[in-house]
């Protein structure tokens, strides 16, 4: 008995390049597998949800409200993204709070003595420097942190001289022993 392909849906945003690269290891791995069809959508929504004709989907859920949506549809779906943290949705995401965990312990196996964490609070930076400081003051060590927001929506002269105040505290920082940890989305 011929049975068809299970068409899973890709719901990326493509303005980032690593949405891009995703979509293409998936192209790739189906194509080992006939049994799978591949189909793109640029974006999340809720009729691309409902329909019908697909076996399941990898998507970006942007925020609680969509991944409330995918569990009232009851379709099979894995979200790809940290925007969304509906329980019972499940994500394949990289750990945001263990790679700043992770750059501590680098830094601490370097043996250097006074910490530094540039960056925003926005999400993903947020975890990466809770987890950071955490790593570190679990050791005994004090982290001092500064916020740089990104400037949004400004002229590139904004963004250029926001920088240049970046570069300035970092070097009012760097000395011998001294490590720091940069982030922003």
């Amino acid at each position: 008995m011929q049975t068809r392909p299970l068409k899973i849906v890709v719901s990326l945003p493509m303005h980032f390049d690593h949405f891009r690269r995703i979509l293409r290891g998936v192209q790739n791995y189906a194509t080992s597998y006939p049994e799978l069809s591949i189909i793109h959508t640029h974006g999340f929504s809720e009729s691309i949800l409902r329909d019908q004709s697909s076996d399941g989907f990898l998507a970006v859920l942007p925020d609680n409200a969509a991944g409330e949506l995918a569990l009232r549809c009851q379709r099979p779906i894995i979200n790809l993204s940290n925007r969304s943290s509906t329980p019972k949705v499940p994500k394949v995401v990289n750990d945001d709070f263990a790679s700043g965990a992770l750059a501590a312990k680098h830094l601490l196996q370097c043996e250097y003595q006074r910490f530094y964490y540039f960056g925003n609070d926005l999400h993903f930076s947020g975890l990466r420097k809770e987890g950071f400081c955490f790593e570190l003051q679990s050791a005994g060590h004090t982290v001092q942190t500064t916020a740089h927001p990104i400037p949004q929506g400004k002229s590139i002269e904004d963004y250029l001289h926001w920088r240049k105040s970046i570069l300035a505290a970092v070097r009012g920082v760097l000395s011998p022993g001294a490590a720091l940890f940069f982030c922003h989305q």
